[in-house]
């Protein structure tokens, strides 16, 4: 071995060498100088493919499946067990799928962990280590079950894990150390279902989470005129329902006017509703998703279980269920997979009996009202929000405009759950402003503590303390408006405010009016031209933050996230 500094003899610098490779590769004459060898040159590519990554922890202590060379060792033997199992589970030759260990640290525990990979050959993947995405509890126990040699040998063979593919043998395996951790952690007894979804009629482990299933069966439809219907279940208290949460909204809108699918809301019967969320429920209705009602005996399937969605097609009914009454809540947590959180499907289970629900139009017509219906009238540069905001309002509610320009506003009040980013704080300080004049105006915010489990990077990221949260948001407003009294009120859970996003005026004549804003500031996002303008140094402290967000005002630009509107809603 040479050290790194140090070419081979042949290509020393005082000698002439065969060219290496290339189109004169061939030549035989030695036309090459020693003198252009470079030295500390590590050549290499990046490719994409796909890649099925699987962390194991024991399920008895907690403890992840090392970074020690000796669980390396185990990790690499069950992605060799994987891989051959997901090859004959869809049947093609396991050569068609690589292996490999990666080495990662836990954000949580900050221990360094074992990562298990089995990817593609083929460059731009081929979708074969995907499809075990859906039967991983099934393909585990199988590959488990791999490790268990009839030949007894001592690390891999011809009847286990080499039956084909010669090139494991020169892998370091040992089956024996790898059955050794399994039997340690009984992990393979935690891979069957607890015992709350065993008594659910044909349930079977949903590993990749409701969002991902439902992309699976759109792939498994006879055809794609056939149709498609989603049956969403929204449970839980009503209280904490947000129907006008940007990510819930995108979603439903995603499925329906993107995917083409039937979209359907359901609600239990007896279900009381406010007037903001009937208005939000008839605006779904207007772009094609209707809500119905249902019994709750018939969507219950067992004690704490709850139905997430059902999915029609293919003249079948296939339930989505969890263990998770928060998943089927209309927020930020909706269908979403906490560490807790289990779903299982079940295809034996009957769509349940559903009624029209009826929204009462006559409360949601008022001539006190006005609506602004906004997509792109906003977008541009983020200094020049709240200008664009004015012109708008004197074009879309001319009354409201002409008051602010001549009656004084005497204190703002904004309600909104969702003000934990930087971008999130410097957005709704750009709207505020564009109600604020060079009067002493009072400023009251109300909204909830961040408090992200991990550090973030980029500007739209939310904070992890709320004291850094509630000092930027104050000095925004007070850079927007240095005269304005602010007050930046933080509450612990979600449900402490209203899910409606309302900015109340209150004027100088001690009357008010009030704003409905549809998503907040959720429905606009930054447009990052440079890329280098979405990187925000949470490491920074909380004034050093202030100063790189004002550094980029002149910079940054907004555009609406999506092709549907959102709503004003002004009650004069």
């Amino acid at each position: 071995m040479l050290d790194a500094t140090t070419p081979p003899k042949l290509l020393a610098a005082d000698k002439e060498h065969r060219p290496i490779g290339g189109a004169t590769g061939s030549h035989k004459e030695k036309s090459c100088s020693g003198r252009n060898v470079k030295t500390n040159l590590y050549l290499g590519y990046h490719t994409q493919t796909d890649v099925l990554e699987l962390a194991l922890r024991d399920p008895v202590s907690g403890e992840w499946l090392s970074d020690s060379s000796e669980y390396q060792i185990v990790a690499r033997t069950l992605a060799v067990a994987l891989r051959d199992t997901i090859a004959e589970h869809i049947g093609i030759a396991s050569t068609e799928m690589g292996f490999a260990v990666r080495l990662d640290k836990d954000l949580a525990s900050k221990k360094t962990r074992s990562i298990i990979q089995v990817f593609d050959n083929v460059s731009g993947g081929a979708g074969f280590v995907l499809s075990g995405l859906n039967n991983i509890q099934l393909l585990l126990m199988q590959a488990f079950q791999l490790l268990r040699c009839p030949a007894d040998c001592a690390n891999a063979c011809s009847k286990c894990l080499a039956s084909s593919d010669s090139r494991v043998e020169q892998q370091q395996l040992d089956r024996k150390l790898a059955l050794a951790w399994l039997a340690n952690c009984k992990i393979e007894e935690y891979l069957h279902l607890p015992e709350q979804f065993q008594r659910i009629d044909g349930a079977e482990l949903c590993a990749v989470g409701p969002i991902r299933f439902i992309q699976a069966c759109q792939t498994r439809r006879k055809s794609n005129e056939q149709p498609f219907t989603l049956r969403c279940y929204l449970q839980g208290p009503v209280e904490h329902w947000d129907l006008a949460l940007p990510g819930f909204k995108d979603r439903l809108l995603t499925w329906k006017l993107i995917d083409k699918l039937n979209i359907e809301l359901v609600i239990p019967k007896q279900t009381e509703l406010d007037i903001e969320m009937q208005r939000q429920l008839s605006a779904y209705r207007s772009m094609g998703i209707p809500t119905y009602t249902v019994s709750e005996d018939a969507i219950k399937v067992s004690q704490n279980n709850f139905i997430g969605v059902q999915v029609l097609f293919n003249d079948s009914c296939i339930s989505v269920i969890t263990n998770s009454e928060d998943a089927t809540i209309a927020g930020e947590n909706w269908l979403i997979t906490a560490e807790d959180t289990i779903w299982v499907s079940s295809e034996k289970l009957a769509p349940a009996l559903i009624s029209p629900f009826e929204v009462d139009s006559s409360k949601l017509v008022n001539d006190s009202f006005a609506i602004l219906e906004l997509t792109e009238q906003l977008n541009g540069t983020i200094s020049g929000f709240a200008a664009r905001l004015n012109e708008l309002l004197q074009v879309k509610a001319p009354d409201f405009a002409t008051r602010l320009s001549t009656t004084a506003v005497k204190q703002l009040t904004y309600s909104d759950r969702y003000l934990k980013s930087p971008w999130a704080a410097l957005l709704c300080s750009k709207l505020l402003s564009a109600f604020i004049s060079d009067n002493n105006v009072k400023v009251l915010i109300n909204t909830v503590s961040s408090n992200s489990v991990q550090q973030g990077k980029f500007i739209t990221h939310d904070w992890r303390f709320d004291t850094e949260q509630q000092h930027i948001l104050h000095n925004l407003i007070k850079n927007a408006c240095a005269t304005a009294e602010v007050t930046v009120n933080t509450v612990s859970s979600a449900w402490e405010l209203p899910h409606s996003r309302i900015l109340t005026v209150d004027w100088a004549d001690n009357s008010q009016t009030q704003f409905l804003l549809d998503q907040g500031v959720g429905y606009w996002k930054p447009n990052f031209t440079p890329s280098i303008l979405k990187e925000h140094d949470f490491y920074l402290d909380a004034e050093g933050q202030l100063e790189d967000i004002l550094g980029k005002l002149e910079d940054l630009t907004v555009i609406n996230s999506a092709n549907w509107s959102t709503y004003f809603v002004i009650k004069k």
